[in-house]
């Protein structure tokens, strides 16, 4: 079936009931609240969790410890650039990510799992994650990362582990 133009209504758009213009929506029509929303359970149970042992998923945040393994392996440099880090700036990325299925792992705050980056890179890896899987910058949530090379500043991909070593892959 040929169409040579645009469709067209054969019958005319028609409303059943006129609209009146300024005459706004009916405020308060619907069922109402004999009792008010308790707020206090919200309010109790992030009063009961201690804001510094947990993130926003629930998971255990990276310990002092094992950042200063990750920190001393990078010897205070950006892990992708080579970006001197000594004054401060870096962030602590998990390469296999929390909201992927890491944040249960056992492994996901261990150094393996972890890279010392600056700013830029770390944005980098979460803007053009496709190269960043390719260069072991991001694990699959089913993978163990200790498992998988990185390519780092200097050449060469390395395999890490929990003591802060690494090793050519």
């Amino acid at each position: 079936m040929e169409r040579s133009g645009p469709l067209a209504r054969k019958t005319g758009l028609t409303r059943k009931t006129p609209l009146t213009r300024g005459a706004g929506l009916a405020r308060g029509a619907g069922p109402t609240r004999k009792t008010p929303l308790a707020r206090t359970a919200i309010a109790r149970t992030a009063a009961a969790r201690p804001a510094s042992t947990t993130s926003s998923g629930g998971a255990e945040q990276v310990s002092p410890a094992v950042r200063a393994i990750v920190v001393t392996r990078a010897k205070h440099r950006c892990e992708k650039c080579g970006r001197n880090l000594a004054a401060g700036g870096g962030q602590v990325h998990h390469r296999r990510p929390r909201g992927n299925g890491g944040s249960r792992a056992v492994d996901t705050n261990q150094a393996a799992n972890l890279l010392y980056l600056c700013l830029d890179c770390h944005a980098w890896i979460e803007s053009y994650r496709t190269a960043a899987y390719l260069a072991g910058l991001l694990v699959k949530s089913r993978t163990r990362p200790a498992t998988v090379p990185v390519l780092l500043y200097g050449g060469g991909r390395w395999f890490l582990d929990d003591a802060g070593g690494k090793r050519a892959a």
